[in-house]
């Protein structure tokens, strides 16, 4: 544990903005006629920006853009550090550990400890992301009096819209994959800690619900305003609503969260994805799924992993289903185990989907089937099958290895899965099976499947042993109890964080 002087999570936060104000890249042009070492020596600060040179309205598109760079570090990670794609697809269903470290093993036997190294850098990673973001927002908000025309406004409105947006995706994050009791510390304006206090799941995505409506409110003032973006606000705030369902809320409250969150889907076409992208400029702006899997393999494609998990690798059928593409040719992992690489990803420059029409799809026909409209649930999932090729194709390496083959045609369309002479209950059951199984399959690692698998215990009822991967694990071991990750234990710097409890979903 660090010191009690130094909360070393606000420290990496404060260290991180300080870096972040003093480097941004810039280009050193030298004529290459005449190379005076005098010169070259005596250039004033010439890959420096300077603190003041970040104020003011020219600014702010490389406000917006640190603030986007530190959403990639934290969603989709980097080319040394993982992010929340991989680390919950492992504590989840989808990836296998092939690693020797006994940090990351943890996460895939469930059983984390409250100190595990490996668990920091993302957590904080996830916490810079979320101060990055609001911080844009606020610069934005403060400058707004700067605005000189119409195309200003419209300026401010796309930048702080998406702003308000990707922090809200953070506090979705947090809640979906965090035990409950995140706490969400401040600077005040001299610079000092404000220590934040636990927050509950609910109390987090309220977080995540609050930046939706200040985004959507920036939005739709501008007729201007992208759609992309208000595409991004709505399928953010129809998650949040969806995972604010809960067994422990009467029956009239989880009614108004799914309708909420049907609504909000509604208007998203589609052909929609907002992604986040990545490039081989650098380590930093590397995808981590390549690296971690593809690159290093110290993650492997899991395939019904510990009993329930879903058949990742063999759903794979190359030129008709690619949502899952994984080379079907076994390599050796980084502990010599019998390792798969995924096609989604094979490319360090590979970009993410962060949310998706396809995704709202699904959250309508979950609400459906909730109300009982079984055509209408049917409908919005073979609407995504249908429209499976607009938005779901190999990526060009693989075409180019020949390891995946575009789809030529779209995917057959779904039935019933409920079995003639079913309860009422065993109906229900086979087709929210089908529809989680087509959400896993549709948008496979971009961190939705653990919050799905924990939705399943504190929305659905069912037991953690019937969700998560259990039973034997390697080395005569067994799977621990963990539904979510712990807050690390840095955390305990914090006069006002207790602890909580990654074992409840």
């Amino acid at each position: 544990m660090t010191t009690a002087n130094m909360h070393s999570l606000i420290g990496s936060l404060r260290g991180r903005r300080a870096a972040r104000n003093a480097v941004i890249a810039a280009a050193l042009a030298l004529p290459l006629g005449a190379c005076n070492l005098d010169r070259i020596v005596k250039t004033k600060d010439p890959d420096i920006v300077h603190p003041e040179q970040l104020a003011g309205k020219s600014a702010l598109p490389n406000v917006l853009a640190g603030a986007i760079g530190d959403f990639q570090v934290a969603y989709s990670g980097t080319s040394g550090t993982e992010g929340q794609i991989l680390y919950s697809g492992l504590l989840g269903d989808e990836w296998k550990i092939s690693d020797t470290f006994g940090t990351r093993i943890e996460m895939d036997q469930r059983a984390i400890s409250e100190n595990n190294s490996n668990n920091l850098p993302v957590f904080a990673n996830l916490q810079n992301a979320r101060h990055s973001t609001e911080a844009a927002a606020a610069q934005y908000l403060s400058l707004a009096g700067t605005r000189a025309s119409a195309t200003d406004s419209t300026t401010f409105a796309n930048g702080g819209g998406e702003s308000l947006a990707l922090a809200g995706y953070t506090y979705i994050l947090f809640a979906e994959n965090y035990c409950e009791g995140v706490p969400f510390s401040e600077f005040d304006a001299a610079g000092n800690i404000q220590y934040g206090s636990p927050n509950s799941k609910a109390e987090t995505l309220r977080r995540a619900l609050a930046r939706f409506a200040s985004a959507d409110s920036a939005l739709s003032s501008k007729s201007g305003s992208s759609a992309s973006i208000r595409n991004l606000v709505r399928v953010g705030r129809a998650r949040a609503y969806l995972d604010l369902v809960n067994t422990d809320t009467s029956a009239a409250q989880n009614q108004l969260y799914r309708d909420s969150a049907s609504i909000a889907a509604a208007p998203v076409p589609i052909t929609f994805t907002y992604q986040i992208f990545h490039s081989e400029n650098s380590g930093r702006e590397n995808n981590s799924v390549w690296s971690f899997n593809n690159s290093q393999v110290r993650f492997s494609v899991a395939n019904r992993e510990g009993v329930n998990g879903l058949p990742y690798r063999s759903a794979f059928v190359n030129g008709v289903d690619v949502r899952t593409a994984t080379n079907p040719t076994a390599v050796s992992g980084f502990d010599n185990s019998t390792a798969f690489l995924n096609l989604k990803y094979p490319e360090r420059k590979a970009n993410v989907v962060l949310a998706s029409g396809a995704e709202a799809r699904y959250i309508q026909a979950e609400v459906a089937l909730n109300n009982g409209d079984v055509p209408a649930y049917l409908n919005y999932m073979n609407a995504v099958r249908d429209a499976f090729q607009t938005y779901n194709q190999c990526y060009p390496l693989a075409v180019s290895a020949g390891t995946c083959s575009n789809p030529s045609a779209p995917l057959g369309p779904l039935s019933d899965p409920a079995a003639a002479g079913a309860t009422a209950q065993q109906a229900f059951d086979a087709r929210l099976n089908l529809l989680f199984q087509e959400r896993a399959y549709t948008m496979w690692i971009t961190s939705h499947r653990l919050g799905d698998l924990r939705r399943l215990i504190y929305q659905y009822g069912r037991t953690q042993n019937t969700v998560f991967p259990s039973g034997t694990y390697a080395g005569n071991r067994t799977y621990g109890t963990n539904v979510s990750f712990p807050v690390p234990v840095e955390e305990h710097n914090n006069p006002k964080y207790k602890t909580c409890d990654p074992n409840k979903a």
